[in-house]
């Protein structure tokens, strides 16, 4: 683990007792929110949210499609916004609330922003198994 990883706390799933409280659920959702709206405009299903001292700084969802930018991760774009907005590459004291665990890139872009914690709503294995088990049913 290298010495900027370790500074990063990541939570897990929703449901565990680091997300217990009201606001952290309430962020989610509005992640889930945002995820949602680029559903309907045709994208992949993630959205994630910047907060600073209980502030929303940004909400995004993916945009690789629209984009074409195989980049434009929800979380890519979250910081990107916080960024711009808050006139500073450094979001130290900022959190991040997405709805899918955060990629090795993304993971790395909250490091080098100095993200302190992550939380996040699904992990990839989740998914995996939920595809197998459909898949299995339709045969």
């Amino acid at each position: 683990m290298t010495r900027a990883s370790a500074r990063i706390e990541i939570f897990y799933q929703l449901g565990t007792e680091t997300v217990k409280d009201l606001a952290g659920e309430k962020l989610m959702r509005l992640a889930i929110a945002k995820a949602r709206k680029g559903i309907a405009n045709g994208q992949e299903p993630f959205g994630a949210c910047v907060v600073k001292g209980g502030e929303v700084i940004s909400v995004a969802h993916n945009t690789i499609i629209e984009d074409m930018d195989v980049t434009a991760h929800t979380e890519m774009n979250a910081i990107r916004d916080a960024c711009r907005k808050l006139k500073t590459a450094n979001l130290s004291g900022c959190e991040i609330y997405a709805t899918f665990k955060p990629c090795p890139m993304c993971q790395a872009a909250c490091e080098r922003a100095n993200i302190s914690k992550i939380y996040y709503g699904v992990a990839r294995a989740i998914i995996d198994l939920l595809e197998e088990e459909e898949e299995e049913h339709v045969e």
